[in-house]
Protein backbone atom coordinates (compact mmCIF):
# COMPACT_ATOMS: atom_id res chain seq x y z
CA UNK A 1 0.00 0.00 0.00
CA UNK A 2 2.77 2.20 0.94
CA UNK A 3 4.58 1.54 -2.32
CA UNK A 4 1.66 2.33 -4.97
CA UNK A 5 2.04 5.74 -6.86
CA UNK A 6 -0.68 8.33 -6.77
CA UNK A 7 -2.38 7.97 -10.17
CA UNK A 8 -0.75 10.55 -12.79
CA UNK A 9 -3.08 12.91 -14.98
CA UNK A 10 -2.44 13.39 -18.23
CA UNK A 11 -1.77 17.29 -19.17
CA UNK A 12 -2.21 18.34 -22.58
CA UNK A 13 -0.47 21.21 -23.84
CA UNK A 14 -2.10 23.69 -26.27
CA UNK A 15 0.17 24.89 -28.70
CA UNK A 16 -0.38 28.93 -29.37
CA UNK A 17 -2.61 29.43 -32.18
CA UNK A 18 -2.29 32.77 -34.46
CA UNK A 19 -5.22 35.39 -33.21
CA UNK A 20 -7.62 35.76 -35.95
CA UNK A 21 -9.01 39.43 -37.47
CA UNK A 22 -11.95 39.23 -34.44
CA UNK A 23 -8.83 38.86 -32.14
CA UNK A 24 -7.23 41.77 -33.23
CA UNK A 25 -6.79 44.49 -30.68
CA UNK A 26 -8.46 47.53 -32.09
CA UNK A 27 -7.09 51.03 -31.79
CA UNK A 28 -8.73 53.80 -29.52
CA UNK A 29 -7.72 57.10 -30.05
CA UNK A 30 -6.24 58.18 -26.95
CA UNK A 31 -7.83 61.69 -26.32
CA UNK A 32 -12.06 61.70 -27.52
CA UNK A 33 -12.67 64.55 -29.71
CA UNK A 34 -14.40 68.21 -28.24
CA UNK A 35 -17.87 69.00 -29.95
CA UNK A 36 -15.89 71.93 -31.54
CA UNK A 37 -13.57 69.54 -33.81
CA UNK A 38 -15.96 67.27 -34.66
CA UNK A 39 -17.82 68.53 -37.89
CA UNK A 40 -21.73 68.74 -38.79
CA UNK A 41 -22.78 66.53 -40.65
CA UNK A 42 -25.25 67.76 -43.84
CA UNK A 43 -28.72 67.65 -43.60
CA UNK A 44 -28.58 67.22 -39.68
CA UNK A 45 -30.66 69.98 -37.74
CA UNK A 46 -28.71 72.84 -35.63
CA UNK A 47 -30.14 72.73 -32.20
CA UNK A 48 -31.06 75.77 -31.40
CA UNK A 49 -28.23 78.22 -28.53
CA UNK A 50 -29.98 78.12 -25.47
CA UNK A 51 -30.50 81.92 -23.69
CA UNK A 52 -30.41 82.41 -20.26
CA UNK A 53 -30.96 85.58 -20.06
CA UNK A 54 -34.91 86.75 -18.75
CA UNK A 55 -37.28 87.16 -21.45
CA UNK A 56 -37.05 91.38 -20.89
CA UNK A 57 -33.31 91.21 -21.76
CA UNK A 58 -33.71 89.55 -24.61
CA UNK A 59 -36.59 92.08 -26.49
CA UNK A 60 -35.03 94.04 -28.94
CA UNK A 61 -35.36 97.75 -27.83
CA UNK A 62 -34.52 99.33 -31.20
CA UNK A 63 -37.73 97.29 -32.43
CA UNK A 64 -39.64 98.63 -29.58
CA UNK A 65 -38.57 101.95 -29.83
CA UNK A 66 -39.75 101.85 -33.28
CA UNK A 67 -43.09 100.36 -32.43
CA UNK A 68 -43.47 102.60 -30.26
CA UNK A 69 -43.17 105.82 -32.23
CA UNK A 70 -45.29 104.45 -34.69
CA UNK A 71 -48.14 103.79 -32.48
CA UNK A 72 -47.58 107.44 -31.43
CA UNK A 73 -48.16 108.66 -34.55
CA UNK A 74 -51.09 106.71 -35.45
CA UNK A 75 -52.68 108.34 -32.26
CA UNK A 76 -52.22 111.91 -33.47
CA UNK A 77 -53.46 111.06 -36.58
CA UNK A 78 -56.93 109.77 -35.03
CA UNK A 79 -57.27 112.72 -32.72
CA UNK A 80 -56.44 114.92 -35.57
CA UNK A 81 -58.69 113.64 -37.68
CA UNK A 82 -61.32 113.47 -34.94
CA UNK A 83 -60.71 117.12 -33.94
CA UNK A 84 -60.52 118.75 -37.86
CA UNK A 85 -63.40 120.76 -38.65
CA UNK A 86 -63.84 122.40 -42.47
CA UNK A 87 -66.53 124.98 -44.18
CA UNK A 88 -68.19 126.83 -42.16
CA UNK A 89 -67.41 125.13 -38.77
CA UNK A 90 -63.46 126.87 -38.47
CA UNK A 91 -65.07 129.90 -38.43
CA UNK A 92 -67.24 131.17 -35.13
CA UNK A 93 -70.39 133.47 -36.97
CA UNK A 94 -73.01 134.72 -35.67
CA UNK A 95 -76.62 132.97 -36.00
CA UNK A 96 -77.18 135.67 -37.92
CA UNK A 97 -74.59 135.53 -40.20
CA UNK A 98 -74.15 132.70 -42.32
CA UNK A 99 -71.11 133.30 -44.46
CA UNK A 100 -68.46 135.75 -45.15
CA UNK A 101 -65.92 136.61 -47.72
CA UNK A 102 -63.09 136.80 -47.30
CA UNK A 103 -62.43 133.95 -44.98
CA UNK A 104 -60.85 135.06 -41.00
CA UNK A 105 -57.34 135.53 -41.47
CA UNK A 106 -56.91 134.46 -45.02
CA UNK A 107 -53.66 135.95 -45.77
CA UNK A 108 -54.02 135.71 -49.93
CA UNK A 109 -56.35 137.84 -51.12
CA UNK A 110 -56.41 139.65 -53.97
CA UNK A 111 -56.43 143.53 -53.78
CA UNK A 112 -59.65 144.28 -55.56
CA UNK A 113 -61.33 141.14 -53.90
CA UNK A 114 -65.20 141.76 -52.95
CA UNK A 115 -66.17 141.67 -49.57
CA UNK A 116 -69.67 139.90 -49.22
CA UNK A 117 -71.24 139.54 -45.74
CA UNK A 118 -74.80 137.10 -46.30
CA UNK A 119 -77.41 137.69 -43.62
CA UNK A 120 -79.93 135.39 -42.74
CA UNK A 121 -82.99 135.96 -43.68
CA UNK A 122 -85.01 138.69 -41.85
CA UNK A 123 -81.77 140.75 -41.35
CA UNK A 124 -80.17 143.87 -42.73
CA UNK A 125 -76.79 145.81 -42.00
CA UNK A 126 -73.97 148.03 -43.09
CA UNK A 127 -70.09 147.39 -43.07
CA UNK A 128 -67.02 149.20 -41.71
CA UNK A 129 -63.91 148.86 -43.37
CA UNK A 130 -60.38 149.90 -41.86
CA UNK A 131 -62.66 152.30 -40.16
CA UNK A 132 -64.35 153.70 -42.82
CA UNK A 133 -68.25 153.43 -42.48
CA UNK A 134 -69.37 153.02 -46.20
CA UNK A 135 -72.88 153.83 -46.97
CA UNK A 136 -75.40 150.96 -47.71
CA UNK A 137 -77.48 151.40 -50.99
CA UNK A 138 -80.40 149.12 -51.44
CA UNK A 139 -80.28 147.09 -54.26
CA UNK A 140 -84.43 148.36 -54.87
CA UNK A 141 -83.43 151.96 -55.11
CA UNK A 142 -80.94 151.26 -58.21
CA UNK A 143 -83.37 149.36 -60.23
CA UNK A 144 -86.43 152.56 -59.69
CA UNK A 145 -83.04 154.84 -61.02
CA UNK A 146 -84.29 156.44 -64.10
CA UNK A 147 -81.77 154.69 -66.37
CA UNK A 148 -81.79 155.17 -70.45
CA UNK A 149 -81.78 152.49 -72.47
CA UNK A 150 -78.62 150.82 -73.76
CA UNK A 151 -76.92 152.49 -70.41
CA UNK A 152 -75.33 150.51 -67.49
CA UNK A 153 -76.67 151.20 -64.08
CA UNK A 154 -74.67 153.29 -62.20
CA UNK A 155 -73.59 152.24 -58.67
CA UNK A 156 -73.02 154.74 -56.27
CA UNK A 157 -69.65 154.76 -53.53
CA UNK A 158 -70.91 151.94 -50.84
CA UNK A 159 -71.96 148.98 -49.75
CA UNK A 160 -74.92 146.81 -52.02
CA UNK A 161 -77.75 145.18 -50.06
CA UNK A 162 -80.00 143.11 -51.94
CA UNK A 163 -82.89 142.02 -49.52
CA UNK A 164 -83.92 139.19 -51.67
CA UNK A 165 -80.50 137.16 -50.70
CA UNK A 166 -79.53 139.02 -47.30
CA UNK A 167 -76.30 140.00 -48.64
CA UNK A 168 -74.17 142.99 -48.11
CA UNK A 169 -71.44 143.44 -51.08
CA UNK A 170 -68.48 146.20 -51.51
CA UNK A 171 -66.47 146.27 -54.48
CA UNK A 172 -63.37 148.27 -53.84
CA UNK A 173 -62.71 150.94 -57.22
CA UNK A 174 -64.61 153.54 -58.68
CA UNK A 175 -65.83 156.14 -56.46
CA UNK A 176 -65.66 154.53 -53.89
CA UNK A 177 -63.38 155.60 -50.80
CA UNK A 178 -61.16 152.04 -51.22
CA UNK A 179 -59.96 152.03 -54.47
CA UNK A 180 -58.35 148.94 -53.71
CA UNK A 181 -56.87 146.83 -51.03
CA UNK A 182 -53.13 147.64 -50.37
CA UNK A 183 -51.23 144.62 -49.42
CA UNK A 184 -51.61 143.78 -45.86
CA UNK A 185 -53.49 142.90 -43.19
CA UNK A 186 -58.09 144.94 -43.29
CA UNK A 187 -60.62 144.97 -40.67
CA UNK A 188 -64.05 144.72 -41.32
CA UNK A 189 -67.06 145.37 -39.14
CA UNK A 190 -70.32 144.08 -39.93
CA UNK A 191 -72.80 145.28 -37.83
CA UNK A 192 -76.66 143.98 -38.43
CA UNK A 193 -80.01 143.79 -36.78
CA UNK A 194 -83.38 142.53 -37.34
CA UNK A 195 -85.96 144.37 -39.93
CA UNK A 196 -88.87 144.12 -37.50
CA UNK A 197 -86.47 145.94 -34.47
CA UNK A 198 -84.57 148.27 -36.25
CA UNK A 199 -80.91 149.18 -36.37
CA UNK A 200 -81.21 150.78 -32.75
CA UNK A 201 -80.60 146.49 -31.47
CA UNK A 202 -78.01 146.52 -33.65
CA UNK A 203 -74.80 143.73 -33.23
CA UNK A 204 -71.68 143.63 -34.59
CA UNK A 205 -68.79 141.04 -35.92
CA UNK A 206 -65.45 141.84 -36.94
CA UNK A 207 -62.59 140.26 -38.99
CA UNK A 208 -59.64 140.61 -40.70
CA UNK A 209 -57.69 139.78 -43.81
CA UNK A 210 -54.58 139.91 -45.23
CA UNK A 211 -53.66 140.75 -49.07
CA UNK A 212 -51.19 140.20 -51.16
Amino acid sequence: MWGRQPPRHDVRVVPPTTPTESDATTDVPATIPTDAELEPVEGARAEPAVDGRPWYRRVDRKLVLASLIIAFGLVLIVFGLSRSVTGDDVVDLPRAIEDITPRPDDVQVLQQTNVVVDLAQGYEGRLVIDDIALPTIRQNDLAASDVAPGQQVVIPPGVVFEPGNGTLTFTPGGDNPIDSFEPGPHTVQAIFWRTVDGEERARSYTWSFTTI
